[in-house]
């Protein structure tokens, strides 16, 4: 399975569906997210890459670009940035960061993710088994 192909997303929603930790982690967070994975020579993708997903559920999720006025939260950065912290390299409140991280927030703001930090852990942490990595501790992650 390509990393993030349309097939890999499809695996990663299905992971969070049946992630009890995540979906009870998760469970107040009712919104969906665009996630913008830019092209990157050394990590991939080739292109640049574009789904949304619907929480907590995800049961809906999109491949491909929607209207940015219909998500909550628009999220991007290269390819390369977003493996660090799906493979745990990287926590994702640091690599969120204004500043300081290689993530970027494109609509929203750091503070609506930061009142559901468990679940945005978790969110990733999820994620390590199709991405090659294992998720660190929650302590580790948050530094």
């Amino acid at each position: 399975m390509k990393l993030y192909s349309e097939e890999w997303v499809e695996a990663y929603c299905k992971l969070l569906r049946e992630d009890k930790e995540f979906q009870e982690k998760a469970k107040e967070f009712n919104n969906r997210v665009q996630f913008k994975i830019y092209a990157d020579k050394k990590t991939g993708p080739d292109q640049d890459v574009t789904f949304d997903i619907s929480f907590p559920a995800c049961k809906d999720f999109n491949y491909g670009v929607k209207p940015e006025d219909e998500m909550f939260m628009v999220l991007g950065g290269k390819g390369g940035a977003w493996l660090e912290v799906f493979t745990g390299k990287r926590g994702p409140v640091m690599a969120l960061s204004p500043g300081l991280g290689s993530l970027k927030i494109l609509k929203g703001a750091l503070l609506s993710l930061t009142a559901h930090v468990s679940g945005l852990i978790r969110f990733f942490k999820v994620a390590a088994p199709i991405c090659g990595g294992a998720a660190k501790s929650v302590e580790e992650e948050l530094i």
